[in-house]
């Protein structure tokens, strides 16, 4: 009986959104009805304009009602791997299965995001159960050792054990149709929109707080489970790397594989994982990861989550009996792969929009994101320079031409102000902006040094993509700055000499 009670749940909350979503295009329909019967049959601009508005209004609804009957049809990222492809690997899980008492999954995917799940096929609401399908990120490998993983792998099943998935379309179906009807109603418009909004949002919510209960009593059943097969310190690991390992790849996405993406440009798919893997290495990393593990930060959590709180779940992990620290397998589970290099690189190119980006080597894509950024960085003072100068051409001699004629504020002051500089005071402001402009010429005497083959961009993977100029170059740029910025000086023959540009006579 108490294992029935989640699928009538289910299949009632499916229910009621259908029900609300008939109800509501009845309502509609029911309206315009009437008010062409009022009109008494005379049509005209404003009966075609109420008709108009009740279909923009209803097609919201029609397409919540045809998902939620279908279920959401999205396209499967990742890549699929067989026993075949990866044999240590679906021994690992058919191993996890077996002791745990369950049919291994069908499929084994990998993606290239931190993440651990599992799904399954059904039929008739449910009550038939279909494939299943584990999907394991390769940044979470990278961070498990192989106990660790067991312990996750062994969690996911552990749904499996308990018949949790078995009504998960159910639940994706109602989740699927409130989406698509949510993301098309405003709740900011006004109107009938808003009030549609209104009704289905609180119903969402209302779905949530249902199942919230029984989704976290199915969450600390899992993690027993899990400790119970690798042992309660092979989770707590598995259970902090859930934390750390999205933290870990955010940053390398930020600094290092997307540094190029506005340019259209990727890194070589078969040095994405061990360029992520060298970062894993770096001393900034392990300090933050150290940082993350003993000072967690503090728990965001929706009054809906699903999941309970993860001190709650590693405190209660801690109050099971502990494991034989020797039978851990410190392996890093991403070893586990055959191929690795190979396979990861499979991964990364199976991403939404890969295949338009042009891949480079880790040196190219620096260069060309360091240049980049140098460019935006020179923009406004470059706009400004074309604004003044007029026919004067763009060139850095003749920006220092006007330097040394006094118009250097003048030129600064022409700069669009941005962040705050656009809230304080005139003055203020205008100190703000020729503050920036220094920089941007700071800078662009930067591009000049690099197009001279006195400086080049490299990546690192504890500082990132930075700028190595030659020896006594940093050491020197900043002072014939100021000295050519210096109201008292205002004299540009040092920064000339220093980027060679004193022999250039600008037209």
């Amino acid at each position: 009986m108490r294992a029935s009670l989640p699928a009538v749940r289910a299949l009632a909350l499916l229910l009621g959104f259908y029900l609300i979503t008939v109800g509501a295009l009845a309502a509609i329909v029911g309206l315009d009805i009437g008010l062409t019967a009022a009109s008494n049959h005379q049509g005209g601009p404003a009966l075609v304009e109420t008709w108009g508005v009740s279909l923009v209004l209803a097609y919201p609804l029609v397409r919540g009602l045809l998902v939620g009957l279908s279920g959401s049809r999205t396209r499967r990222s990742g890549v699929r791997v067989r026993p075949g492809d990866q044999p240590r690997l679906w021994q690992r899980v058919e191993r996890t299965a077996q002791a745990m008492g369950v049919r291994p999954p069908a499929e084994i995917w990998l993606v290239d995001h931190p993440q651990a799940a599992v799904s399954q096929d059904s039929r008739l609401l449910g009550l038939v159960p279909g494939r299943r399908r584990m999907v394991l990120g390769l940044p979470l490998l990278h961070g498990l050792t192989a106990s660790e993983l067991d312990a996750v792998v062994a969690h996911e099943l552990g749904h499996f054990a308990h018949g949790d998935t078995r009504l998960s379309a159910l639940t994706t179906r109602n989740r699927a149709g409130l989406q698509q009807v949510l993301s098309r109603y405003s709740s900011e418009d006004g109107g009938p929109g808003q009030w549609l909004n209104g009704v289905f949002a609180g119903y969402a919510r209302f779905c949530l707080r249902s199942s919230q209960a029984t989704a976290r009593r199915q969450e600390l059943a899992a993690d027993a489970a899990a400790a119970r097969f690798a042992g309660p310190d092979a989770l707590i690991g598995a259970l902090r790397a859930t934390v750390t390992m999205p933290r870990a790849h955010h940053g390398y996405l930020i600094g290092f594989r997307d540094i190029g993406r506005e340019l259209g440009l990727a890194p070589q798919a078969d040095q994405v994982y061990p360029g992520f893997q060298a970062f894993l290495q770096t001393d900034s990393w392990r300090q933050e990861r150290d940082r993350l593990t003993d000072d967690p930060p503090r728990e965001r959590q929706s009054p809906y989550d699903s999941h309970p709180p993860m001190a709650e779940r590693i405190e209660r992990l801690r109050q099971l009996p502990a494991r034989d620290a020797s039978a851990a397998d410190p392996t890093p589970a991403h070893t586990l792969l055959d191929r690795p290099t190979e396979t990861c690189a499979m991964v990364v190119a199976s991403r939404p929009g890969a295949a338009d980006q042009r891949e480079v080597d880790w040196d190219t894509l620096a260069a060309a994101a360091g240049r980049a950024e140098l460019d935006r960085e020179t923009a406004g003072l470059r706009d400004a320079a074309r604004a003044i100068l007029r026919r004067r051409p763009d060139q850095l001699p003749a920006l220092l031409d006007a330097v040394d004629e006094g118009r250097w504020k003048e030129i600064a002051d022409w700069m669009p102000r941005e962040g705050m500089s656009r809230t304080v005071s005139s003055d203020a402001g205008r100190s703000m902006t020729e503050s920036a402009a220094a920089d941007a010429l700071y800078s662009w005497a930067l591009t000049t040094l690099v197009d001279q083959d006195r400086g080049r961009w490299l990546l690192n993977w504890d500082q990132g993509h930075h700028l190595d100029l030659d020896p006594g170059l940093d050491a020197t740029l900043g002072p014939a700055l100021d000295t050519a910025l210096d109201p008292g000086a205002r004299d540009t023959t040092p920064l000339r000499r220093l980027l060679r540009l004193d022999q250039q006579v600008s037209p």
